[in-house]
């Protein structure tokens, strides 16, 4: 039928498909004109292979069918017993850590040789200008 999706509110957006969704989104498409409908009119189009009238399937959201649609919280996709990854509770990242300590341990004992030497050779070199 040419129906094309869009991720986000735009002006080619003649339809929002709306369903347990934010009061903003139906704010939004109210003040712009779109048409608001609901799941099955996207089935009944599929289904009869034509543009059915958007009126007979209109979305709701009324606080009696939708109570907690005002107060909405964003759902999260990890389980409510997810334990991130850190080097205490996972041997990979552990390894990495440690890697990564000894190369920085490295690095400083190479940069405080470096100082050493470059002091040392300054005060040899102002040893050299003042007896020469």
């Amino acid at each position: 039928m040419g129906a094309k999706v869009s991720k986000t509110f735009n002006k080619q957006v003649t339809h929002v498909v709306f369903k347990d969704g934010y009061q903003s989104t139906w704010d939004k498409a109210q003040k712009k004109g779109v048409k608001l409908v609901s799941v099955l009119w996207v089935d009944k189009c599929r289904t009869a292979g034509v543009h059915v009238d958007e009126a007979l399937f209109p979305a709701a959201n009324t606080p009696a069918c939708l109570p907690y649609l005002s107060k909405k919280k964003h759902k999260c996709m990890q389980p409510k017993d997810f334990i991130p990854k850190t080097p205490e509770n996972d041997k990979r990242l552990q390894k990495k850590f440690e890697k990564m300590a000894n190369e920085l341990q490295r690095q400083k004992t190479t940069l405080g040789k470096q100082r050493v030497n470059s002091m040392i050779l300054c005060i040899v070199f102002m040893h050299l200008v003042w007896f020469a």
